[in-house]
C-alpha cells in the first residue's frame, strides 16, 4: 500500500528492563518544529538524492515543556528527485506574540546565499564554510537570508545564527559578525562580494568550545547590529538581510568549519525574537 508521499509514524515506549530516567524533547507545539526524520535512500544505480529534514506534524498534548526564549532552527523541506534535490526555505511563520515577543526562524533559500571570499577568489558554491581561514588564507564569509519577516517599527531583542559543525576545527579563533547596512541586501556575486558592503557595528565571538561534527553552535546575540539595519531606512518586512564574517583583530589562531547550504541543504539559520 506504499506510495511516495504517504504518511509514516513511529511509536515509542519504554524498553523492557530499562533503567529509570527520562529525556524531554520539544514537540511541534513547543518550538514549532518537533522531532525531525532524516532519511537516506537509493534507487538502484541512480545516485541517492541529497535530502534534508522535513518537519513532522505533532498532535498537541495536554502538557507542554516550557518553550525556550528562542526558536530551534527550522529544517528545510524538499521533494526528492532522482539526482539533485533543491531544498525549500527553512523559514517559519512568525509566532503569535507571547509576553509581547514574536519569534521567527529564517533559513537560506538558495545554495548561493552563503559564500566565501579569499583574496581575489570568490566562491558562491562550497560544501562548507571555514570560519575564517582555509588553506592558510584568511576568508571573508557572506550569509544572506532572502526574506526576513520583521515589520517596520519592530525592535529585535535577540538574534543569533545557528551553525551546524561540518568537521572539527582547532584553536580558539575570534570572529567579527556585522550586517550589510542595507534595507534590502543584494545577492552575492563577484561584483558584489562581502568585502565590498557597507557594514553595521560588529559583534565579536571568541569560540572556545570544541565543535563536534553534526552539532549546532549559536553565535552571540547580534540584535544590536540587526536593529541598525531596521533603522537605516529602506527596510520592509520580507526584505533580505546579510551578515559578513571576518577574523577579529588580535584573534588567536584557529578555525571552525560549518555546514553551508550546499553541504547539508540547510546551512546557517537565523533565529530572531522581536517586539512591536
Amino acid at each position: 500500500g506504499w506510495s511516495s508521499g504517504n504518511a509514516m509514524s513511529v511509536v515509542i515506549v519504554k524498553a523492557s528492563g530499562s533503567a529509570d530516567g527520562v529525556r524531554v524533547a520539544e514537540s511541534r507545539d513547543g518550538d514549532g518544529v518537533g522531532p525531525v526524520l532524516r532519511i537516506s535512500y537509493s534507487t538502484g544505480a541512480t545516485p541517492p538524492p541529497t535530502t534534508t529534514p522535513t518537519p513532522q506534524t505533532a498532535t498537541p498534548t495536554p502538557t507542554q515543556t516550557p518553550t525556550p526564549p528562542t526558536a530551534t532552527p527550522t529544517p528545510a523541506t524538499q521533494t526528492p528527485t532522482p539526482l539533485t534535490a533543491t531544498p525549500t526555505p527553512a523559514t517559519s511563520t512568525p509566532s503569535p506574540a507571547v509576553g509581547g515577543f514574536v519569534k521567527l526562524t529564517v533559513g537560506l533559500t538558495s545554495n548561493s546565499d552563503d559564500c566565501e571570499e579569499r583574496g581575489d577568489e570568490f566562491l558562491a558554491r562550497s560544501s562548507d564554510l571555514e570560519l575564517t581561514e582555509d588553506k592558510n588564507l584568511q576568508q571573508v564569509i557572506g550569509i544572506r537570508w532572502s526574506s526576513v519577516d520583521i515589520p517596520k517599527g519592530a525592535t529585535v531583542t535577540e538574534a543569533v545564527i545557528d551553525f551546524t559543525c561540518d568537521e572539527q576545527g582547532s584553536g580558539q579563533p575570534a570572529i567579527d559578525i556585522a550586517f550589510d547596512l542595507s534595507g534590502n541586501s543584494e545577492s552575492w556575486s563577484s561584483e558584489k562580494k562581502p568585502s565590498s558592503r557597507s557594514l553595521t557595528s560588529t559583534a565579536t565571538w571568541t569560540i572556545t568550545d570544541s565543535w563536534n561534527t553534526g552539532s549546532v553552535y549559536s553565535s552571540p546575540n547580534i540584535a544590536d547590529q540587526m536593529n541598525e539595519v531596521l533603522a537605516s531606512g529602506g527596510w520592509s518586512s520580507g526584505n533580505a538581510m546579510s551578515v559578513v564574517i571576518v577574523k577579529a583583530s588580535g584573534s588567536a589562531d584557529g578555525v571552525r568549519v560549518a555546514e553551508s547550504r550546499d553541504g547539508d541543504g540547510v546551512g546557517p539559520v537565523l533565529r530572531i525574537s522581536y517586539t512591536i
